[in-house]
Protein backbone atom coordinates (compact mmCIF):
# COMPACT_ATOMS: atom_id res chain seq x y z
CA UNK A 1 0.00 0.00 0.00
CA UNK A 2 0.95 3.32 -1.50
CA UNK A 3 0.81 5.77 1.68
CA UNK A 4 -0.64 8.83 0.02
CA UNK A 5 -1.37 11.19 2.97
CA UNK A 6 -0.04 11.90 6.52
CA UNK A 7 -1.65 9.67 9.39
CA UNK A 8 -0.50 5.89 8.79
CA UNK A 9 -0.44 4.28 11.77
CA UNK A 10 2.48 2.11 13.04
CA UNK A 11 2.28 -1.37 14.36
CA UNK A 12 3.35 -4.69 14.66
CA UNK A 13 2.12 -7.65 13.26
CA UNK A 14 -1.00 -6.29 11.62
CA UNK A 15 -3.77 -8.06 10.11
CA UNK A 16 -4.24 -6.11 6.33
CA UNK A 17 -7.19 -6.35 4.54
CA UNK A 18 -6.38 -6.68 1.15
CA UNK A 19 -8.62 -4.50 -1.01
CA UNK A 20 -9.17 -4.42 -5.46
CA UNK A 21 -8.13 -2.02 -6.75
CA UNK A 22 -10.82 -0.68 -9.02
CA UNK A 23 -8.57 2.04 -10.73
CA UNK A 24 -12.11 4.01 -10.66
CA UNK A 25 -10.71 7.80 -10.30
CA UNK A 26 -8.44 8.66 -12.58
CA UNK A 27 -7.85 12.08 -12.47
CA UNK A 28 -8.01 14.52 -9.47
CA UNK A 29 -10.68 16.93 -11.32
CA UNK A 30 -13.72 14.76 -10.13
CA UNK A 31 -16.81 15.81 -7.65
CA UNK A 32 -17.75 13.94 -4.70
CA UNK A 33 -21.01 14.34 -2.43
CA UNK A 34 -20.55 12.54 0.95
CA UNK A 35 -23.76 11.56 2.48
CA UNK A 36 -24.05 9.84 6.06
CA UNK A 37 -22.31 10.38 9.65
CA UNK A 38 -19.57 12.06 11.18
CA UNK A 39 -17.27 9.68 9.27
CA UNK A 40 -18.83 10.75 6.07
CA UNK A 41 -17.37 14.64 6.52
CA UNK A 42 -14.01 13.40 7.53
CA UNK A 43 -13.56 11.66 4.73
CA UNK A 44 -15.05 15.24 1.85
CA UNK A 45 -12.64 17.09 4.40
CA UNK A 46 -9.44 14.34 3.45
CA UNK A 47 -10.68 14.67 -0.32
CA UNK A 48 -10.61 18.19 -0.37
CA UNK A 49 -7.40 18.47 0.97
CA UNK A 50 -6.16 16.67 -1.72
CA UNK A 51 -7.59 18.58 -4.59
CA UNK A 52 -10.46 17.01 -5.36
CA UNK A 53 -14.10 18.95 -5.64
CA UNK A 54 -16.43 17.37 -2.74
CA UNK A 55 -19.18 18.68 -0.97
CA UNK A 56 -20.47 17.63 2.22
CA UNK A 57 -23.14 19.87 4.38
CA UNK A 58 -23.44 19.63 7.97
CA UNK A 59 -27.04 20.68 7.64
CA UNK A 60 -28.12 18.89 4.79
CA UNK A 61 -25.78 15.74 4.47
CA UNK A 62 -25.39 15.28 8.04
CA UNK A 63 -27.69 11.88 8.04
CA UNK A 64 -27.24 8.49 10.43
CA UNK A 65 -29.86 5.99 9.22
CA UNK A 66 -30.49 5.26 5.62
CA UNK A 67 -33.99 6.37 6.13
CA UNK A 68 -33.21 9.83 7.02
CA UNK A 69 -31.06 10.10 3.75
CA UNK A 70 -33.82 8.85 1.43
CA UNK A 71 -36.38 10.73 2.80
CA UNK A 72 -34.18 14.02 2.57
CA UNK A 73 -33.46 12.76 -1.30
CA UNK A 74 -37.13 12.36 -1.76
CA UNK A 75 -38.20 15.90 -0.62
CA UNK A 76 -35.08 17.37 -2.36
CA UNK A 77 -37.40 18.76 -5.63
CA UNK A 78 -40.66 19.68 -3.38
CA UNK A 79 -41.71 23.84 -3.92
CA UNK A 80 -41.80 25.72 -0.86
CA UNK A 81 -45.25 25.15 -0.05
CA UNK A 82 -45.13 21.64 -0.57
CA UNK A 83 -42.22 21.62 2.51
CA UNK A 84 -44.49 23.42 5.08
CA UNK A 85 -44.92 19.48 5.70
CA UNK A 86 -41.16 19.29 6.35
CA UNK A 87 -40.80 22.01 9.14
CA UNK A 88 -42.04 21.65 12.82
CA UNK A 89 -42.96 25.12 14.62
CA UNK A 90 -40.91 25.13 18.16
CA UNK A 91 -42.24 26.43 21.52
CA UNK A 92 -40.06 29.66 20.72
CA UNK A 93 -41.65 30.52 17.63
CA UNK A 94 -38.83 29.39 15.47
CA UNK A 95 -39.24 26.52 12.60
CA UNK A 96 -37.13 22.97 12.35
CA UNK A 97 -36.94 21.37 9.53
CA UNK A 98 -37.44 17.34 9.76
CA UNK A 99 -35.53 16.59 6.37
CA UNK A 100 -31.80 18.38 7.48
CA UNK A 101 -30.43 20.17 10.52
CA UNK A 102 -32.03 23.50 9.66
CA UNK A 103 -33.64 25.58 12.23
CA UNK A 104 -35.22 29.07 11.30
CA UNK A 105 -34.17 32.28 12.25
CA UNK A 106 -36.11 34.23 15.25
CA UNK A 107 -37.66 36.72 12.96
CA UNK A 108 -38.20 34.09 9.94
CA UNK A 109 -41.83 33.40 9.03
CA UNK A 110 -42.52 29.62 7.96
CA UNK A 111 -42.81 30.71 3.99
CA UNK A 112 -39.73 32.39 3.98
CA UNK A 113 -38.02 29.51 6.10
CA UNK A 114 -39.23 26.96 3.44
CA UNK A 115 -38.17 29.47 0.42
CA UNK A 116 -34.71 29.20 2.03
CA UNK A 117 -35.00 25.16 2.21
CA UNK A 118 -36.23 24.79 -0.97
CA UNK A 119 -33.22 27.11 -2.22
CA UNK A 120 -30.83 24.79 -0.43
CA UNK A 121 -32.47 21.70 -1.56
CA UNK A 122 -31.68 22.77 -5.25
CA UNK A 123 -28.07 24.14 -4.39
CA UNK A 124 -27.21 20.61 -3.75
CA UNK A 125 -29.30 18.84 -6.22
CA UNK A 126 -26.98 20.51 -8.86
CA UNK A 127 -24.36 19.68 -7.01
CA UNK A 128 -25.61 15.86 -6.98
CA UNK A 129 -26.23 15.91 -11.18
CA UNK A 130 -22.94 17.09 -11.27
CA UNK A 131 -21.34 14.46 -9.01
CA UNK A 132 -18.85 11.62 -10.37
CA UNK A 133 -18.98 9.72 -7.20
CA UNK A 134 -21.53 9.71 -4.25
CA UNK A 135 -20.46 8.52 -1.23
CA UNK A 136 -22.71 7.68 1.40
CA UNK A 137 -21.30 6.39 5.28
CA UNK A 138 -24.56 4.88 7.11
CA UNK A 139 -24.31 4.88 10.96
CA UNK A 140 -27.09 3.26 12.80
CA UNK A 141 -30.59 1.28 12.06
CA UNK A 142 -32.39 3.33 14.76
CA UNK A 143 -33.92 6.76 13.80
CA UNK A 144 -36.48 9.13 15.48
CA UNK A 145 -40.19 9.41 14.04
CA UNK A 146 -42.17 12.14 14.13
CA UNK A 147 -45.70 10.99 16.08
CA UNK A 148 -47.61 13.86 14.40
CA UNK A 149 -46.37 13.13 11.01
CA UNK A 150 -44.36 9.90 10.83
CA UNK A 151 -41.66 11.67 9.27
CA UNK A 152 -38.28 10.39 9.80
CA UNK A 153 -35.93 13.28 12.22
CA UNK A 154 -33.33 14.23 10.72
CA UNK A 155 -31.65 15.51 14.00
CA UNK A 156 -33.85 15.33 17.13
CA UNK A 157 -31.43 18.40 18.46
CA UNK A 158 -33.55 20.68 21.25
CA UNK A 159 -36.83 19.05 20.54
CA UNK A 160 -38.80 17.61 23.34
CA UNK A 161 -38.76 13.96 23.65
CA UNK A 162 -42.42 13.59 23.37
CA UNK A 163 -42.38 15.05 19.89
CA UNK A 164 -41.06 11.81 18.33
CA UNK A 165 -40.91 8.13 18.92
CA UNK A 166 -37.39 6.29 18.66
CA UNK A 167 -37.75 3.55 15.85
CA UNK A 168 -35.64 0.42 16.10
CA UNK A 169 -35.58 -0.79 12.49
CA UNK A 170 -36.07 -4.48 11.45
CA UNK A 171 -33.48 -5.64 9.29
CA UNK A 172 -36.10 -6.15 6.37
CA UNK A 173 -36.91 -2.08 6.19
CA UNK A 174 -33.28 -1.54 6.69
CA UNK A 175 -32.25 -3.53 3.30
CA UNK A 176 -35.74 -1.65 2.04
CA UNK A 177 -34.32 1.97 3.07
CA UNK A 178 -30.90 1.40 1.63
CA UNK A 179 -33.08 0.51 -1.54
CA UNK A 180 -34.79 3.35 -1.65
CA UNK A 181 -31.66 5.98 -0.95
CA UNK A 182 -29.99 4.19 -3.67
CA UNK A 183 -33.28 4.61 -6.18
CA UNK A 184 -33.45 8.15 -5.26
CA UNK A 185 -29.71 8.81 -6.07
CA UNK A 186 -30.33 6.64 -9.56
CA UNK A 187 -32.74 9.36 -10.13
CA UNK A 188 -31.39 12.37 -9.74
CA UNK A 189 -27.85 11.34 -11.68
CA UNK A 190 -27.74 8.43 -13.85
CA UNK A 191 -24.25 8.16 -14.35
CA UNK A 192 -22.28 8.47 -11.27
CA UNK A 193 -20.56 5.81 -9.44
CA UNK A 194 -21.95 5.46 -5.77
CA UNK A 195 -19.60 4.24 -2.72
CA UNK A 196 -21.35 2.74 0.21
CA UNK A 197 -19.66 2.03 3.49
CA UNK A 198 -20.48 1.69 7.15
CA UNK A 199 -19.48 4.14 9.81
CA UNK A 200 -17.13 2.88 12.64
CA UNK A 201 -18.50 5.35 14.86
CA UNK A 202 -19.79 3.52 17.69
CA UNK A 203 -23.37 5.01 18.48
CA UNK A 204 -24.97 5.12 22.11
CA UNK A 205 -27.57 7.68 22.17
CA UNK A 206 -30.90 8.87 21.01
CA UNK A 207 -29.23 11.42 18.67
CA UNK A 208 -30.70 14.65 21.65
CA UNK A 209 -28.17 16.88 21.56
CA UNK A 210 -27.34 19.55 23.72
CA UNK A 211 -27.20 22.30 21.37
CA UNK A 212 -26.01 24.48 24.21
CA UNK A 213 -22.46 22.54 24.05
CA UNK A 214 -22.83 20.54 20.64
CA UNK A 215 -22.40 17.83 22.85
CA UNK A 216 -24.78 14.54 22.50
CA UNK A 217 -25.96 13.10 25.67
CA UNK A 218 -25.21 9.27 25.74
CA UNK A 219 -28.85 7.66 26.52
CA UNK A 220 -29.45 3.97 26.79
CA UNK A 221 -32.55 3.12 24.62
CA UNK A 222 -34.38 1.31 27.31
CA UNK A 223 -32.30 2.47 30.37
CA UNK A 224 -31.12 -1.08 30.99
CA UNK A 225 -28.04 -1.97 31.55
CA UNK A 226 -24.67 0.02 31.39
CA UNK A 227 -23.65 -2.10 28.06
CA UNK A 228 -27.26 -1.86 26.43
CA UNK A 229 -25.51 1.20 23.68
CA UNK A 230 -22.78 -1.24 23.30
CA UNK A 231 -25.28 -4.46 22.27
CA UNK A 232 -27.61 -2.14 19.89
CA UNK A 233 -24.97 -0.34 17.88
CA UNK A 234 -23.20 -3.47 17.22
CA UNK A 235 -26.69 -4.71 16.09
CA UNK A 236 -27.43 -2.20 14.34
CA UNK A 237 -23.87 -2.37 12.64
CA UNK A 238 -24.76 -5.61 11.53
CA UNK A 239 -27.95 -5.13 10.20
CA UNK A 240 -26.41 -2.18 7.72
CA UNK A 241 -23.69 -4.69 6.57
CA UNK A 242 -25.85 -7.11 5.38
CA UNK A 243 -28.09 -4.81 3.73
CA UNK A 244 -25.36 -3.25 1.80
CA UNK A 245 -23.83 -6.57 0.99
CA UNK A 246 -27.35 -7.54 -0.45
CA UNK A 247 -27.93 -4.44 -2.54
CA UNK A 248 -24.42 -5.05 -4.09
CA UNK A 249 -24.82 -9.28 -4.58
CA UNK A 250 -27.80 -8.11 -6.17
CA UNK A 251 -26.25 -6.58 -9.08
CA UNK A 252 -29.39 -4.10 -9.58
CA UNK A 253 -27.58 -0.93 -9.18
CA UNK A 254 -24.31 -0.54 -11.72
CA UNK A 255 -21.33 1.37 -10.37
CA UNK A 256 -22.00 0.38 -7.37
CA UNK A 257 -18.93 -0.72 -4.28
CA UNK A 258 -18.74 -1.13 -0.88
CA UNK A 259 -15.53 0.40 0.84
CA UNK A 260 -14.57 -1.84 4.15
CA UNK A 261 -14.47 1.37 6.66
CA UNK A 262 -15.69 -0.32 9.50
CA UNK A 263 -14.02 -3.47 9.24
CA UNK A 264 -10.90 -1.75 8.47
CA UNK A 265 -11.41 0.01 11.94
CA UNK A 266 -12.37 -2.61 13.89
CA UNK A 267 -9.91 -5.36 12.77
CA UNK A 268 -7.04 -3.65 10.83
CA UNK A 269 -6.49 -1.15 13.47
CA UNK A 270 -8.05 -3.02 16.41
CA UNK A 271 -4.46 -2.67 18.64
CA UNK A 272 -4.73 1.19 18.56
CA UNK A 273 -7.99 2.43 17.81
CA UNK A 274 -9.81 2.14 21.36
CA UNK A 275 -12.06 4.46 20.89
CA UNK A 276 -11.05 6.52 23.84
CA UNK A 277 -8.42 9.03 22.02
CA UNK A 278 -10.07 12.64 22.29
CA UNK A 279 -13.83 12.58 23.47
CA UNK A 280 -13.11 9.53 25.96
CA UNK A 281 -16.36 8.56 25.63
CA UNK A 282 -15.75 5.14 23.75
CA UNK A 283 -17.26 5.87 21.11
CA UNK A 284 -15.57 8.31 19.01
CA UNK A 285 -12.33 7.56 16.96
CA UNK A 286 -8.82 8.90 17.19
CA UNK A 287 -8.87 12.22 14.87
CA UNK A 288 -7.25 12.88 12.92
CA UNK A 289 -5.29 9.53 12.70
CA UNK A 290 -7.87 6.83 12.30
CA UNK A 291 -9.87 8.59 9.25
CA UNK A 292 -6.95 9.34 7.23
CA UNK A 293 -5.47 6.04 7.86
CA UNK A 294 -8.75 4.91 6.31
CA UNK A 295 -9.27 7.50 3.51
CA UNK A 296 -5.11 6.16 2.86
CA UNK A 297 -7.17 2.69 2.33
CA UNK A 298 -9.91 4.16 0.25
CA UNK A 299 -7.36 6.37 -2.07
CA UNK A 300 -5.25 2.86 -2.88
CA UNK A 301 -8.29 0.91 -3.79
CA UNK A 302 -10.17 3.28 -5.92
CA UNK A 303 -7.44 5.58 -7.49
CA UNK A 304 -6.00 4.62 -10.77
CA UNK A 305 -1.75 3.96 -10.34
CA UNK A 306 -1.12 7.51 -11.81
CA UNK A 307 -3.28 9.46 -9.65
CA UNK A 308 -1.54 7.45 -6.39
CA UNK A 309 1.90 8.61 -8.08
CA UNK A 310 0.81 11.54 -8.00
CA UNK A 311 -0.29 11.79 -4.43
CA UNK A 312 2.53 10.43 -3.18
CA UNK A 313 5.09 12.81 -4.91
CA UNK A 314 2.93 15.65 -3.48
CA UNK A 315 3.00 13.71 0.14
CA UNK A 316 6.87 13.45 -0.28
CA UNK A 317 7.79 16.96 -0.78
CA UNK A 318 4.27 18.79 0.68
CA UNK A 319 3.26 16.82 4.06
CA UNK A 320 -0.24 17.77 2.36
CA UNK A 321 -1.85 17.58 5.52
CA UNK A 322 0.26 20.82 7.42
CA UNK A 323 1.21 24.01 6.37
CA UNK A 324 4.91 24.71 6.22
CA UNK A 325 6.30 24.34 3.37
CA UNK A 326 6.83 27.84 2.52
CA UNK A 327 8.73 27.65 6.04
CA UNK A 328 10.99 25.09 4.65
CA UNK A 329 11.55 26.13 1.21
CA UNK A 330 13.10 29.61 3.35
CA UNK A 331 15.55 27.55 5.00
CA UNK A 332 17.15 26.50 1.62
CA UNK A 333 19.94 28.47 -0.08
CA UNK A 334 19.85 30.48 -3.06
CA UNK A 335 21.73 27.38 -5.12
CA UNK A 336 19.88 24.86 -3.04
CA UNK A 337 16.56 26.34 -3.64
CA UNK A 338 17.56 26.58 -7.68
CA UNK A 339 18.73 22.71 -8.04
CA UNK A 340 15.30 21.72 -5.72
CA UNK A 341 12.67 23.84 -8.20
CA UNK A 342 14.24 23.23 -11.22
CA UNK A 343 14.54 19.26 -10.19
CA UNK A 344 10.46 18.88 -9.34
CA UNK A 345 8.59 21.40 -11.72
CA UNK A 346 8.43 18.66 -14.21
CA UNK A 347 6.87 16.63 -12.06
CA UNK A 348 4.40 19.29 -11.32
CA UNK A 349 4.00 20.06 -14.82
CA UNK A 350 3.40 16.26 -15.59
CA UNK A 351 0.81 15.60 -13.14
CA UNK A 352 -1.48 18.62 -14.14
CA UNK A 353 -1.56 17.17 -17.52
CA UNK A 354 -2.15 13.48 -16.29
CA UNK A 355 -4.36 13.61 -13.68
CA UNK A 356 -5.26 17.21 -13.69
CA UNK A 357 -3.96 18.16 -9.99
CA UNK A 358 -4.28 21.44 -10.24
CA UNK A 359 -4.46 22.28 -6.66
CA UNK A 360 -1.71 20.83 -5.58
CA UNK A 361 0.50 22.03 -8.05
CA UNK A 362 -1.11 25.53 -6.76
CA UNK A 363 0.17 24.49 -3.09
CA UNK A 364 3.93 23.88 -4.48
CA UNK A 365 3.78 27.05 -6.96
CA UNK A 366 2.20 29.30 -4.64
CA UNK A 367 5.43 28.91 -1.81
CA UNK A 368 7.88 28.48 -4.53
CA UNK A 369 6.70 31.80 -6.18
CA UNK A 370 6.34 33.14 -2.42
CA UNK A 371 9.87 32.49 -1.05
CA UNK A 372 11.88 32.24 -4.75
CA UNK A 373 10.07 34.39 -7.22
CA UNK A 374 12.84 35.00 -9.46
CA UNK A 375 14.36 31.28 -9.23
CA UNK A 376 10.85 29.67 -9.96
CA UNK A 377 9.83 32.13 -12.90
CA UNK A 378 12.97 31.15 -14.94
CA UNK A 379 12.84 27.84 -14.36
CA UNK A 380 9.31 27.87 -15.66
CA UNK A 381 9.90 30.16 -18.72
CA UNK A 382 13.92 28.26 -19.54
CA UNK A 383 12.23 24.67 -19.20
CA UNK A 384 8.96 25.24 -21.44
CA UNK A 385 6.56 24.47 -18.78
CA UNK A 386 4.10 25.82 -20.57
CA UNK A 387 0.97 24.60 -18.23
CA UNK A 388 2.44 26.44 -15.11
CA UNK A 389 2.57 29.61 -16.88
CA UNK A 390 -0.94 30.99 -15.93
CA UNK A 391 0.39 30.11 -11.88
CA UNK A 392 3.07 32.93 -12.58
CA UNK A 393 -0.08 35.89 -13.42
CA UNK A 394 -3.10 34.03 -11.20
CA UNK A 395 -2.21 35.71 -7.81
CA UNK A 396 -0.96 38.88 -9.39
CA UNK A 397 -4.20 39.73 -11.52
CA UNK A 398 -6.38 39.37 -8.54
CA UNK A 399 -4.60 41.46 -6.09
CA UNK A 400 -4.63 43.97 -8.75
CA UNK A 401 -8.63 43.10 -9.72
CA UNK A 402 -8.47 44.02 -5.60
CA UNK A 403 -6.90 47.40 -5.57
CA UNK A 404 -9.84 48.20 -8.07
CA UNK A 405 -12.33 47.75 -5.25
CA UNK A 406 -10.55 49.67 -2.45
CA UNK A 407 -12.47 53.06 -1.87
CA UNK A 408 -11.17 55.53 0.87
CA UNK A 409 -10.46 53.05 3.94
CA UNK A 410 -7.10 52.99 5.51
CA UNK A 411 -4.94 50.63 4.62
CA UNK A 412 -1.83 48.48 5.86
CA UNK A 413 -0.07 46.28 3.31
CA UNK A 414 1.18 43.05 5.01
CA UNK A 415 4.57 41.41 3.85
CA UNK A 416 6.52 43.24 1.00
CA UNK A 417 7.33 41.13 -2.15
CA UNK A 418 7.81 42.13 -5.98
CA UNK A 419 4.08 41.73 -6.31
CA UNK A 420 4.22 44.78 -4.09
CA UNK A 421 6.07 47.02 -7.16
CA UNK A 422 4.51 44.99 -9.96
CA UNK A 423 1.16 46.65 -8.59
CA UNK A 424 2.33 49.67 -7.88
CA UNK A 425 4.04 50.39 -11.31
CA UNK A 426 0.49 48.88 -13.19
CA UNK A 427 -2.50 50.21 -10.50
CA UNK A 428 -3.05 53.39 -8.69
CA UNK A 429 -2.40 51.49 -5.17
CA UNK A 430 0.24 53.95 -4.24
CA UNK A 431 -2.78 56.54 -4.68
CA UNK A 432 -4.91 55.20 -2.06
CA UNK A 433 -5.24 55.68 1.77
CA UNK A 434 -1.88 53.11 2.98
CA UNK A 435 -0.78 54.00 5.95
CA UNK A 436 2.29 51.96 6.61
CA UNK A 437 4.49 48.33 4.83
CA UNK A 438 4.51 45.75 7.83
CA UNK A 439 7.26 43.04 7.19
CA UNK A 440 9.60 41.99 9.86
CA UNK A 441 11.97 40.77 7.08
CA UNK A 442 12.35 44.93 5.61
CA UNK A 443 15.56 46.36 7.44
CA UNK A 444 14.49 49.66 5.66
CA UNK A 445 12.38 52.01 7.48
CA UNK A 446 10.75 52.89 4.36
CA UNK A 447 9.38 52.77 0.68
CA UNK A 448 8.00 54.43 -1.71
CA UNK A 449 7.70 56.92 1.65
CA UNK A 450 5.37 54.70 3.27
CA UNK A 451 6.59 53.99 6.70
CA UNK A 452 7.61 50.41 7.41
CA UNK A 453 6.84 48.57 10.99
CA UNK A 454 9.06 45.26 11.13
CA UNK A 455 9.17 45.36 15.18
CA UNK A 456 5.86 43.16 15.10
CA UNK A 457 5.66 42.89 18.93
CA UNK A 458 5.89 46.95 19.32
CA UNK A 459 3.92 47.88 16.09
CA UNK A 460 0.19 48.60 16.55
CA UNK A 461 -2.41 48.14 13.37
CA UNK A 462 -5.30 50.49 13.50
CA UNK A 463 -6.09 50.65 9.49
CA UNK A 464 -9.09 49.48 8.07
CA UNK A 465 -8.07 46.86 5.75
CA UNK A 466 -5.26 44.47 5.78
CA UNK A 467 -3.85 44.05 2.37
CA UNK A 468 -1.87 40.47 1.92
CA UNK A 469 1.12 40.37 -0.08
CA UNK A 470 2.84 37.64 2.85
CA UNK A 471 -0.40 35.06 3.44
CA UNK A 472 2.38 33.56 6.01
CA UNK A 473 2.42 36.61 8.06
CA UNK A 474 -1.50 35.87 8.59
CA UNK A 475 -0.49 33.58 10.98
CA UNK A 476 2.49 34.99 12.54
CA UNK A 477 1.60 34.80 16.41
CA UNK A 478 2.32 38.35 17.29
CA UNK A 479 0.13 39.91 14.59
CA UNK A 480 -3.13 36.91 15.00
CA UNK A 481 -4.45 39.18 17.36
CA UNK A 482 -3.88 42.64 15.79
CA UNK A 483 -5.68 41.31 12.78
CA UNK A 484 -8.92 39.70 14.09
CA UNK A 485 -11.69 41.81 13.31
CA UNK A 486 -10.07 43.53 10.11
CA UNK A 487 -10.77 43.12 6.61
CA UNK A 488 -8.19 40.96 4.73
CA UNK A 489 -8.05 41.41 1.41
Amino acid sequence: MQNLLLGNIPSQNRLILDLPNYELINSVDKKFVTFGSCFASSVSRGLWRLGFDTHFSEDMGFHYSPNSIAQFLKQIDLQPQELHDYVIELDDGRFKSVATRYLSGRNQTKEQFCEFLHEENQKLKRKLVNADYVVITFGNAIYQRVKDSGLTLCHGGGLPNALYDVIKSPYEEVLEHVQDCLKQIRLINEQCAVILTVSPQRYGWLMNANLSTGINEILDLDKGSATNWLINSNLDKAKLRLAVDAVIESNSIEQLYYFPSYEIVMDELRDYEGFNHDVKDLMHVNMPNTPNYVINKFLNSFCSQQVKDAFEFYRSILDILIDGYPARLRKMSETRAKQYIEEKLPFVSNYIDTVKAEKLAGYVLNAMLQVFPDITKSTIELNGHTNLISFLHLDIENKKAAVQNIGQESIAILGYSTNFDILCRDTNLLSKNIKCVIDPALAVTSIYGLPVLNNLSQCEINEDIIFVLNQELLNHPMLKSKLANKVIL
